[in-house]
């Protein structure tokens, strides 16, 4: 049975997404495993400390493993 969830485009699939599911992968393990900061991040990947934020606490891309 679809859902309206479904349906949407999810992840890098969506038009105004900024980041990819490798990206997420990256800020995920640079953070967990080398400490780097949201700021940093953010730097990195040209988004705010506040999406950064979003991927990490998986608020966002929970999807991506």
């Amino acid at each position: 049975m679809n859902t309206d969830t479904d349906l949407r485009a999810r992840g890098s699939r969506h038009g105004g997404a900024k980041l990819t599911e490798d990206a997420v992968r990256e800020i995920r393990r640079r953070y967990f495993e080398r400490g780097d900061t949201f700021e940093v991040l953010a730097r990195a990947f040209q988004v705010s400390p506040q999406t950064i934020g979003l991927v990490i606490h998986r608020r966002t891309w929970r999807h991506v493993k």
